[in-house]
Formats: C-alpha cells, sequence, structure tokens
C-alpha cells in the first residue's frame, strides 16, 4: 500500500475507477482525512486519504502512483 511518501504535488497518478489524473494539493497535518486532491480530465477533482483510499472505510487504496491494471481472476 502507499504511504505518506507515496505521493507529492504535481504527481501523474492513477485511480482504478477515474483513470490517469493528476495530484493538485495535499493538505499536510490537516485534520481532513482525505488531504490529497487530485484532478482528472473533464474537470472532476477528487479527494483521497493519505494512502490512496477514495472512502475511509475501503479495504484497499484506489489511488497509485503507477499505472494498474485490472485483470478477471480465471
Amino acid at each position: 500500500l502507499c504511504n505518506e511518501t507515496s505521493f507529492y504535488r504535481g504527481q501523474t497518478v492513477w485511480d482504478v475507477v477515474s483513470g490517469e489524473g493528476i495530484i493538485k494539493s495535499i493538505k499536510q497535518n490537516s485534520i481532513n482525512p482525505f488531504p490529497i486532491y487530485v484532478a482528472f480530465p473533464g474537470g472532476a477533482v477528487r479527494a483521497y486519504t493519505i494512502d490512496g483510499k477514495h472512502f475511509e472505510t475501503d479495504l484497499l487504496p484506489s489511488l497509485y502512483p503507477y499505472k494498474v491494471k485490472i485483470v478477471r481472476d480465471e
């Protein structure tokens, strides 16, 4: 999983649902549980936890610092 040092402002990242985006800001020392803001093509901006989760209750992150590929398990 990702940690605080995995993400930085201006970085190209990939969300498993939204695809490629760019980190617009990271609110350091914020009490906000979603300090990472990512802009996606078309103007959508989504917020993530410091470990890349779109929802705090998610088991796994949806945001990664590298391209992701989802394959069907056989």
